[in-house]
């Protein structure tokens, strides 16, 4: 190498080095590279405007804005985790935890969305306080359907842990062997007229025999969990709606579908294509005797309801959603005429549900 070339070496390097910088924000503009999906559940920051009244904002939500768009963001992400999971065996996302034989699980405390680990370890007991004042609510709501002569029924659907829980790898021991929604039942038991509250843990731990009721990449229930669950819900309803009944299953039913793109855990680590789902079942329901027998259905429900609907569709000629933390419209539901109200929620909600996310008004009212 010539004294000439050694002279103008660096300043390449130099130059190398702040145009590889420069690579990120370029591509943020530009979008030169085909970045791979982004899948996140959430709407992403907005490029903030000038505006003297938010001035004092706009360090933060600049900062937001460029964390959610940096160049390349979601490859590095998806990279990081590729390695972490590949190479450690470790998720590099504290939402998900990875469990046995390529299960996920969601631990909702890192987001915050409810409660997950916290049920399972038992870490996180509720009060007397907490427990009578949700059973007075469930009475306060129940009384109100009755003077309208609509059943209503409350569905709590467990977390993926309690059903599959052998799968989780969790070195903790346990606090206590009661969880919260042990709990719940227990002291709702204990009331002096029996509530309508179906717990579905039992069904769902009864039917895994036949296959997982569980998605191992996602955190909700598959075809199976979801068919088991509406077998349950149209049993009880039909203590008040005469006729009603479940539909059956074809013969070969459920047999497994097949893997598939991985779920919305494996979406939160951008690894759907590497992390196949394998425990999608297919349900072959016994056909249609008859359409439609009963009017609408109020069904107020978070995430876990949406699989319900193939099913319940063929018993109801109406099915009315309602949000599930926004209180609910009395005056909408009286106008409806509904033939039954059905609330569904997931056991990680359980604190929501007491402390007024899941219900309208307050005992009394």
């Amino acid at each position: 190498m010539t004294r000439q070339e050694s002279s103008w070496l660096p300043s390449v390097w130099i130059a190398l080095f702040f145009a590889f910088l420069a690579l990120p924000f370029l591509q943020m503009h530009w979008r030169v590279y085909p970045e791979f999906d982004n899948l996140e559940n959430r709407e992403m920051a907005s490029l903030p405007t000038w505006e003297w009244r938010t001035v004092g904002e706009l360090p933060n939500r600049l900062n937001a804005y460029l964390n959610d768009h940096f160049g390349f963001r979601p490859d590095l992400i998806r990279w990081n985790c590729i390695l972490r999971m590949k190479l450690l065996g470790s998720s590099p996302l504290p939402m998900v935890i990875p469990g046995r034989d390529s299960w996920l699980f969601y631990r909702a405390e890192a987001v915050p969305d409810g409660n997950t680990l916290n049920d399972f370890l038992g870490a996180i007991p509720l009060s007397e306080a907490e427990l009578e004042g949700l059973k007075e609510r469930l009475k306060h709501k129940q009384k109100t359907f009755e003077r309208l002569g609509i059943p209503y029924l409350v569905v709590i659907a467990p977390n993926k842990s309690t059903i599959h829980g052998e799968y989780l790898v969790e070195r903790r021991k346990r606090k206590r062997a009661a969880t919260r929604l042990d709990q719940l039942m227990a002291h709702l038991r204990s009331a002096d007229a029996p509530l309508a509250v179906l717990d579905l843990r039992e069904v769902l731990l009864e039917g895994k025999r036949d296959g997982p009721v569980f998605y191992k990449t996602d955190s909700h229930w598959n075809r199976l969990g979801a068919y088991l669950g509406y077998r349950e819900v149209v049993r009880k309803l039909s203590g008040s709606l005469p006729g009603l009944a479940p539909a059956g299953l074809m013969p070969g039913s459920p047999r497994a579908a097949g893997p598939m793109h991985g779920g919305d855990l494996a979406k939160m680590l951008y690894m759907q294509d590497l992390l196949p789902e394998e425990n999608e079942m297919a349900m072959d329901l016994a056909p249609e005797e008859h359409g439609p027998r009963w009017g609408a259905l109020i069904l107020r429900h978070d995430s876990f309801g949406d699989a319900l609907y193939p099913y319940l569709r063929r018993h109801f000629s109406k099915i009315v959603n309602l949000a599930p933390f926004a209180p609910f419209d009395m005056d909408r539901i009286v106008r409806e005429r509904p033939s039954a109200v059905v609330h569904i929620f997931v056991e990680r909600y359980i604190t929501q549900a007491i402390h007024d996310s899941f219900f309208h008004g307050t005992p009394g009212q």
